[in-house]
């Protein structure tokens, strides 16, 4: 029926306007409260509308957030998880290492150190002894010396470890090519060793320490 009294109302798209034009004809019979309500409701169908990514966006900007810090938090979050879980091995030069094989002296092993793990050591012969000895795992909290496989996983292009995996086989009272390996966690030095190769990781002294 309204349509044949107002037939210029259904004409018009919108919806707000058509209320506002039939509450005119009608003597202002439709209350606020009603008018209120379906302007809401078209509100609510123009945002259905608007893609899912705007209206985050507007939403970050209305409650005072940047969506680029938003999105640079959520990154150093990852990076911190992927680092936490899976720490890559980082080149180290805080411990001297050395080593003797069959009564020879050598200074060209490498020592490295998982990142954000600052009680673990690892050190890397430049080839492997006996066909077994190469890699090995140091952890100075738990004083553990152990002989490890080489690491099998890369984080951001670099070869890593997992956390919770295990240092490798304890070394200490080990026995392996006739000999039992010894461990000694020392003040000046980290040292394991048995009767074919000994290696030992030397604190290095400061300035002022050797004054």
């Amino acid at each position: 029926m309204t349509k044949q009294m107002y037939p210029h109302l259904s004409r018009s798209e919108n919806p707000v306007l058509t209320l506002q034009v039939f509450r005119f004809y009608n003597g202002g019979v439709m209350g606020d409260e009603t008018l209120e309500k379906t302007e809401a409701e078209s509100a609510k169908a123009e945002r259905e509308k608007t893609p899912f990514f705007v209206r985050v966006r507007a939403f970050l900007r209305d409650s005072g957030w940047d969506l680029m810090y938003v999105l640079l938090a959520l990154g150093v979050i990852l990076v911190g998880s992927a680092i936490w879980y899976q720490p890559p091995l980082l080149s180290s030069r805080a411990l001297r290492v050395s080593y003797s094989f069959l009564g020879k002296d050598f200074a060209d092993a490498a020592l490295y150190r998982p990142l954000a793990m600052p009680t673990r050591y690892y050190v890397k012969l430049p080839h492997e002894l006996q066909k077994r000895y190469r890699w090995f795992s140091i952890d100075r909290r738990r004083e553990v010396c152990a002989l490890a496989e080489p690491p099998s996983f890369r984080t951001f292009g670099l070869p890593a470890i997992r956390r919770k995996e295990p240092l490798g086989i304890d070394l200490e009272f080990r026995h392996l090519d006739n000999s039992e390996w010894r461990v000694s966690f020392e003040d000046e030095a980290i040292v394991f060793s048995n009767a074919i190769l000994c290696v030992r990781l030397d604190h290095k002294q400061t300035e002022e320490e050797t004054k």
